[in-house]
């Protein structure tokens, strides 16, 4: 039928979201289960990578506030320093994310090489 998706959602009362899935997995739930063991570890790193930035851009946001508020403040010197060291760590992990990206599109085309999709 046109226009129609080939999925559906059912509800079944299992937890998706959960990386463990119990020896009884439902049947709707078990075609979910797709990453490999690879995609596992990169998505694990990318986690990593992306916890590690979150008080980064925290700290940048609250600097970039006080930049507002007083712009010519004698003690900006410092936040101006401890801005960019943070902005150029920031800009590492965003190079680290990138390269783990592509990782991740290589182990996923790898996937549907095996499965025959490709």
């Amino acid at each position: 039928m046109a226009g129609e998706s080939e999925y559906s959602y059912v509800a079944c009362g299992c937890e998706p979201e959960t990386r463990e899935v119990p020896a009884d997995a439902c049947d709707v739930c078990t075609p979910r289960v797709t990453l490999t063991a690879d995609e596992e570890a990169i998505l694990a790193r990318m986690r990593a990578i992306k916890e590690r930035v979150r008080p980064i851009s925290a700290r940048l946001s609250e600097l970039h506030e006080r930049f507002e508020r007083a712009p010519d403040e004698e003690a900006s010197l410092e936040a101006r320093a401890e801005w960019a060291e943070l902005s150029i760590k920031l800009s590492e992990f965003r190079t680290q994310w990138n390269d783990w990206q592509g990782k991740l599109d290589q182990a996923i085309e790898n996937k549907l090489v095996f499965l025959g999709h490709h």
